[in-house]
């Protein structure tokens, strides 16, 4: 009875992992999306910049661009993502 019990609660988890989607995988296509509006973003945020702590900032979010495209390079799209999407979010980009 108690195997059974066991047996019908890992067919229930087995069903609910199942029913449960993936986390979203981000294709090359949306992580070259990305890529291009942060690039733009940056570019209009650098443009507009005033005082050469504004500039430097800047510049590091160019250094993690340049890491996402790493990521791409190494066909790792959810990790490019990431960097992508975190970079939007510290300098209130759309990504």
């Amino acid at each position: 009875m108690r195997v059974r019990t066991l047996s019908l609660a890992l067919a229930a988890a087995v069903a609910l992992c199942a029913a449960v989607p993936a986390a979203h995988a981000c294709s090359r296509e949306e992580a070259i999306q990305k890529m291009g509006a942060v690039a733009n973003g940056l570019g209009q945020k650098l443009a507009q910049a005033k005082t050469p702590d504004e500039t430097q900032k800047i510049q590091t979010g160019y250094v993690r661009l340049n890491e996402g495209g790493d990521a791409m390079g190494k066909q790792d799209f959810d990790k490019a993502c990431s960097i992508y999407d975190s970079i939007a979010k510290d300098f209130d980009l759309k990504s």
